[in-house]
């Protein structure tokens, strides 16, 4: 193949990624597989309750999770219930299906933006860094699916998988 096929090759492919169609760079998996694999969270349950409020934010096909209405989940559960862990496994799933994605910014139609944000308001500042940051940090250096994937930083160094 010479030069110019590739290159006409390669303008193509982005002149289709420019449009609203979504294109799929990896099949997503379901935020219950996404929850027990060795591949991304490694969490060996939730309960009924807790994979009732998934079901409900998420739905069944992780390529439509941003086509329902629910957009917005205010958990008035008791101290211990879970709902740190459930909100980073929830924040992790969707960062996840974003990267799963060619062009995330296509899965919201008519959105102009250049950028994506993704929130969790905690009460106060000791609730989000010790608790939800805590807890998000370590589940992102522990997920093997995103280290294989990306490189990570942390404070400026690289995190290296022991295996490379």
């Amino acid at each position: 193949m010479d030069l110019n096929s590739i290159f006409e090759d390669y303008f193509k492919e982005e002149i289709k990624n420019d449009s609203n169609e979504v294109i799929w760079d990896e099949e997503p998996v379901a935020f219950s597989e996404f929850l027990k694999s060795p591949e991304h969270m490694n969490f060996p349950s939730y309960s009924e309750r807790q994979m009732d409020i998934m079901d409900f934010m998420f739905g069944d096909d992780p390529k439509k999770i941003f086509e329902n209405e629910h957009s917005l989940a205010i958990l008035a559960l008791g101290k211990g219930s879970g709902k740190d862990t459930m909100a980073v496994h929830a924040t992790n799933y969707v960062v996840y299906v974003l990267l799963c994605c060619h062009n995330p910014l296509s899965l919201f139609k008519g959105v102009t933006a250049d950028y994506l944000d993704i929130l969790n308001v905690a009460y106060n500042h000791r609730q989000a860094v010790d608790v939800f940051m805590a807890k998000l940090i370590l589940s992102v250096k522990n997920w093997k699916w995103l280290r294989n994937k990306y490189r990570l930083v942390d404070s400026g160094k690289s995190i290296k998988d022991d295996k490379k």
